[in-house]
C-alpha cells in the first residue's frame, strides 16, 4: 500500500470513530481511534521507506515497540509522550473490545480528541 492510500485508511477509521461516538457506541469509538493510530504508525514507517514494516505490522505490541525504538530513540522525531499516548490508546481499544460497556461518553470524547491531536503530530512531522 502506498503511504497516501494508508493515510486514507487512517482518515476512514477516524471518520468511523466520529460517527459511532455520535451514535453512542463509545467502545467502538475507542477501537476505531486506536486503529486510526495503528495505521498512522504503519504510515510513518512507509513514509520513511522502512521495508521491515512488512514483518511486524500485524503485531500490535511489536509495532508499538519498533515505533518507539525507531522514531523516539533512534531518529528522535517524536518525544516519549507520543509513544505514551499510543500505549494508552491501545489499552482503551482492548478495554472497549473485550469488556462490556467499558468506555464512557466523556472518555470516548477525550480519546477522539487525543487521537486527532496525535495524528496531527505524526503527519506534521513526517509529511514529505
Amino acid at each position: 500500500m502506498e503511504p497516501e492510500e494508508r493515510w486514507g485508511k487512517v482518515e476512514r477509521f477516524l471518520k468511523s470513530a466520529e460517527l459511532v461516538l455520535e451514535d453512542g457506541d463509545f467502545d467502538t469509538c475507542a477501537s476505531r481511534c486506536y486503529y486510526a493510530i495503528f495505521h498512522a504508525m504503519i504510515w510513518c514507517f512507509e513514509e520513511k521507506e522502512i521495508k521491515e514494516i512488512e514483518k511486524w505490522k500485524v503485531h500490535h505490541v511489536l509495532l508499538q515497540a519498533k515505533f518507539k525504538e525507531y522514531f523516539t530513540y533512534r531518529e528522535k522525531i517524536f518525544k516519549q509522550e507520543v509513544y505514551a499516548v499510543i500505549v494508552d490508546m491501545y489499552a482503551y481499544r482492548v478495554k472497549g473490545d473485550y469488556e462490556i460497556e467499558a468506555i464512557s461518553r466523556k472518555r470516548a470524547g477525550r480519546i477522539l480528541r487525543r487521537t486527532k491531536e496525535l495524528l496531527r503530530i505524526l503527519k506534521g512531522a513526517l509529511k514529505k
